[in-house]
């Protein structure tokens, strides 16, 4: 989820979404963001180890560039 936090559009959004044993890298196009508007990307991941991972989200625009995010998730063996 990102609210974007300025008083204007974010144009030509990218989401970059990665994680080592959980998914190849990624990237959606999200296109304009409306000022102080929310988004939120859902994805589905069949993770390839199990263990503790890290899932990386960058998000780029022209108004806004590198903001990262990170979670950690923990993978059971099946």
């Amino acid at each position: 989820m990102l609210t974007n936090p300025l008083p204007k559009s974010l144009k030509s959004v990218v989401l970059r979404i990665e994680g080592p044993g959980l998914q190849n890298p990624r990237k959606v196009n999200i296109g304009d963001v409306p000022r102080h508007a929310t988004i939120t990307v859902t994805e589905n991941l069949v993770p390839s180890k199990p263990g503790p991972r890290k899932l990386i989200a960058s998000l780029d625009s022209q108004q806004l560039t590198q903001v990262h995010g990170v979670v950690e998730v923990m993978v059971r063996e099946s």
